[in-house]
């Protein structure tokens, strides 16, 4: 291969006539053969195509590489070439990787292929696929492909990763290969998220640690059940799922800006409310209960209106005479509410708030609305700044901001002087930024 020769020059140079159509496929060849980057190999796979190379001499150079090349990327590139552009001829060898072939890396584009390209020549060769994979994990089709997205975004993640564990330990390059097939195969792995199923259809369902949650996630016909556990979901992208049928969620210690209008949503319906209904809360508060226990993966118990409860680990409320929640307390090293949900603004009764160690990185401006609050403690959060408006929670009597001590808290407003009832404010453990003007001289503040 010769020095800064790239899939893309040789692009622009047989476009612009400077070379043959044999000398193109001649260039393009050798980066195949001789690249040791995957990108490269695949990205002059990809030039076959997208200059309509197609000749006698292209066409072994993609069936070698179906068939011989280590890399699933590249394996599947030469398939989705050999099927966009060389359909009508010998179709034995994508009949031969398809049943041979064991990666997700392979059979994820593969798929999305045979969804948006609808040649009637294609049509065998997406039976047999599915007919496959349908087989090996035991479900129908949309349920299958939802788990095949899932395991891609896995084994994509694990590549990602793989250099930097190969410089750690030392991985030698026979290894290396071991670890990438074994990583990357289609396996019981996909299967070990899938709790429960019937007929073909994925009913219970866990998520754990992804950055991503695929969209086809919203055509599992059965999903009843779903757990969403040490995640970290963009905002735009979870907005967009969409689950009409599913009565169960837990959504515990995930990492998201604003929590979806699917979990408020769950937290709504009758079956998941209606034990706080019989414990004696108001209709209106019912659902903002079910919500934190959703987001908790914990049961609420209720507890005497009197009685303290032990802030090491605690899943409880109070309610006053009239069924209104008076208190709420949730602690635990191990599991993790996330945030405060705007929702829980709207308990106008509350007076105590305790939300210790729960990831909580930002206290919602609502927070005003809580204007019977009087103690608020979110002790062992990540907290950095302190809202403008906390003036008006006119009834604060115990503000807990304890950290441990590497909390960093950027901005403490001017208005924490206006709460004129606040015995204690508790900021030790905490690295403070800047202090406001008056604040040093205020007793019995700790730092």
């Amino acid at each position: 291969m010769k020095r800064g020769i790239t899939p893309e020059k040789i692009c622009i140079d047989f476009n612009n006539g400077l070379i043959t159509k044999e000398e193109t496929v001649n260039l393009l060849e050798s980066i195949i053969s001789e690249s040791i980057d995957n990108d490269n190999r695949v990205s002059a796979i990809e030039a076959i195509g997208y200059l309509n190379l197609k000749t006698s001499k292209s066409f072994e150079l993609l069936e070698k590489s179906l068939i011989s090349d280590e890399s699933p990327l590249v394996r599947v590139s030469a398939a989705q070439i050999l099927m966009q552009k060389f359909s009508n001829l010998e179709i034995i060898p994508i009949l031969w990787a398809i049943e041979n072939e064991n990666s997700v890396l392979f059979f994820k584009p593969l798929l999305d292929l045979f969804e948006t390209d609808t040649q009637p020549s294609l049509n065998d060769l997406k039976d047999k696929t599915i007919k496959k994979l349908t087989q090996i994990y035991n479900l129908q089709y949309l349920d299958m492909k939802f788990i095949i997205d899932v395991d891609f975004l896995e084994a994509h993640k694990f590549l990602s990763e793989l250099d930097e564990f190969r410089k750690k330990f030392d991985i030698k390059e026979d290894y290396r290969l071991e670890l990438i097939k074994e990583n990357t195969s289609i396996s019981n792995k996909g299967l070990s998220r899938v709790n429960a199923s019937s007929n073909g259809h994925i009913t219970k369902l866990t998520l754990k640690e992804l950055t991503h949650i695929p969209l086809s996630i919203n055509s599992l016909p059965n999903l009843k059940s779903l757990i969403i556990d040490h995640c970290t979901l963009k905002t735009k992208l979870i907005h967009e799922l969409n689950f009409p049928d599913l009565n169960q969620l837990t959504f515990t210690n995930n990492s998201v800006d604003i929590l979806p209008d699917w979990v408020w949503k769950i937290a709504n319906i009758k079956n998941t409310f209606n034990k706080f209904i019989k414990n004696g809360v108001v209709l209106s508060e019912a659902p903002i209960l079910a919500l934190i226990e959703i987001m908790s993966g914990m049961a609420l118990d209720l507890i005497k209106r009197f009685e303290k409860p032990r802030l090491k680990k605690a899943y409880c409320y109070k309610i006053d005479e009239l069924g209104h929640v008076i208190g709420l307390y949730i602690a635990n090293e191990l599991i993790k509410v996330g945030l405060i949900p705007h929702q829980l603004c709207d308990l106008k009764r509350l007076e105590e708030l305790h939300l210790v160690r729960q990831n909580i990185t930002q206290i919602p401006k609502c927070i005003i609305n809580l204007n019977s609050l009087k103690i608020l403690n979110l002790s062992f959060n990540q907290i950095g700044i302190i809202p403008e408006n906390i003036e008006f929670l006119k009834n604060l009597e115990y503000f807990d901001l304890r950290g441990d001590n590497n909390n960093v808290i950027k901005r403490i407003p001017q208005s924490i002087n206006l709460l004129r009832n606040l015995k204690v404010f508790n900021l030790s453990g905490n690295i403070i930024e800047k202090l406001p003007d008056g604040l040093k001289g205020f007793k019995p503040l700790k730092l």
